[in-house]
C-alpha cells in the first residue's frame, strides 16, 4: 500500500476533507 498512501497524501494536502 505505498501508491494508494502516496495519492491519499496528496489528496490531503490539497483537500483535507474531501471523501476519506
Amino acid at each position: 500500500m505505498t501508491q494508494s498512501g502516496a495519492r491519499c497524501r496528496q489528496l490531503r494536502s490539497t483537500a483535507p476533507a474531501e471523501g476519506h
